[in-house]
């Protein structure tokens, strides 16, 4: 309040008082949505894609494709394709708002074939370089934990150590 005298220690004792209204809130809200049972949703299964491809992920970062990660030996890693190299052009075509699986579909392509990336390599309170990266693409396999065959009427899965429920 305005005007108020501070007493002493009575400062530290509002925060606790805070703090218990925080903690009481979230405590108030984890109640009413607790997590989900996993009765009925079965564990995550090791899926498999197999492609013609460069090996890497992507990511979209104000409008435009970065490479988010590179699987170990493949093409991508091969031609020195670095995490957070933001993708400017695939063979000569623009990224700029294209949608990630728009420009996934054109890095894939038939095996032994080459695709063309300018880069732009560099941290944004740095200088940058674009590089010209020519990849040619190889069968990749890309591991990951989800729903049995990606379909969707399928079951959820679940990653045992997240869920703490019954």
């Amino acid at each position: 309040m305005p005007g108020a005298i501070p007493l002493p220690g009575f400062g530290v004792a509002q925060e606790f008082v805070k703090i218990g209204f925080v903690i009481l809130a979230f405590l108030t809200l984890l109640q009413a949505h607790p997590m989900p049972s996993k009765k009925g949703i079965e564990p995550c299964k090791e899926q498999k894609e197999t492609y013609a491809g460069i090996g890497a992920t992507l990511a979209s970062i104000q409008h435009r494709p970065v490479i988010s990660g590179l699987l170990e030996g493949e093409p991508a890693q091969k031609a020195g394709l670095k995490f957070g190299d933001i993708i400017l052009k695939v063979n000569g075509q623009d990224t700029l708002g294209s949608d990630l699986y728009d420009v996934a579909a054109r890095i894939k392509g038939r095996p032994q074939s080459v695709v063309v990336l300018t880069i732009k390599r560099g941290g944004p309170h740095g200088p940058y370089r674009l590089l010209v990266i020519k990849i040619a693409r190889q069968m990749v396999t890309l591991r990951f934990l989800g729903k049995e065959n990606n379909k969707a009427n399928h079951k959820s899965c679940y990653r045992a150590q997240v869920w703490h429920g019954d």
